[in-house]
C-alpha cells in the first residue's frame, strides 16, 4: 500500500494511534513482522477511533507504568540522574502537568533541551519506545479534541499552534523487532 493521505489532524492521529496498537500487540508478541492479525488490529481500532465508537484508553496506565519504572529514563533507559522532562516542551505550549512529565537521565535531559520528544528522536535517528509514543499520542488527541481542532483539515496544520509536533506524528512504524515497548 502507498503512503496513506489524511484530510484531518484527527485522521493523522488516529492513524498513527492505531498503528501504534498494532505494534504494541506484534511487540508483546514477539513477532518479526506484522501480518494480517496487527492489520486487522490497527484497521478495526481506527474505524473505531474515527467513528467515534472509541477513545483512547485514559492515561492511568500510562501513569502507573511511570510509576513503576523507578525513575528509568523513557527514552535510553539510564537510571543515573534521574530528572523530568516535558514530552511537549512549556516554550511550545506544553503543560507543566504529570502527564505531560516523564522520567528523563540528564543526559537525555540535556540532549533534548526544548524540542518536542519526537523532533529530538528524530534528530537522534530513533523510535520512541512504544510506552513513551502512547503517551504523547494520547496527550495530543485529547488536546486536539478538548480545543476543537481535531477536525482541522490538513490545509491548515501549519497554522494550527499546537504544543506537539503534528509533522513528525509517524504514519508508519518500524518492524516489531526493531521496536521496544519501555526501558
Amino acid at each position: 500500500m502507498g503512503r496513506r493521505s489524511f484530510d484531518t489532524l484527527g485522521q493523522v492521529l488516529f492513524w498513527s494511534y492505531a498503528n501504534l496498537a498494532m505494534a504494541d500487540a506484534a511487540v508483546r508478541n514477539g513477532a518479526e513482522k506484522y501480518g494480517v492479525p496487527y492489520y486487522m488490529i490497527r484497521a478495526k481500532l481506527y474505524k473505531a477511533l474515527t467513528d467515534g465508537t472509541t477513545s483512547p484508553r485514559s492515561l492511568y496506565f500510562d501513569e502507573r507504568d511511570k510509576l513503576l519504572s523507578r525513575g528509568r529514563c523513557s527514552y535510553c533507559g539510564s537510571t543515573d540522574n534521574p530528572s523530568l522532562d516535558h514530552l511537549f516542551a512549556r516554550v511550545t505550549g506544553g503543560a507543566d502537568s504529570a502527564e505531560n512529565l516523564v522520567f528523563c537521565c540528564i543526559r537525555c535531559n540535556s540532549s533534548k533541551g526544548k524540542q518536542d520528544a519526537l523532533v529530538w528522536a528524530k534528530s537522534k535517528d530513533r523510535f520512541l519506545p512504544l510506552s513513551v509514543l502512547r503517551r504523547y499520542l494520547k496527550i495530543s488527541i485529547r488536546y486536539s479534541n478538548e480545543t476543537g481542532i481535531i477536525e482541522a483539515p490538513r490545509a491548515t496544520f501549519n497554522e494550527l499552534e499546537v504544543p506537539f509536533s503534528i509533522s513528525d506524528i509517524p504514519h508508519t512504524y518500524p518492524k516489531p523487532k526493531d521496536l521496544i515497548w519501555a526501558y
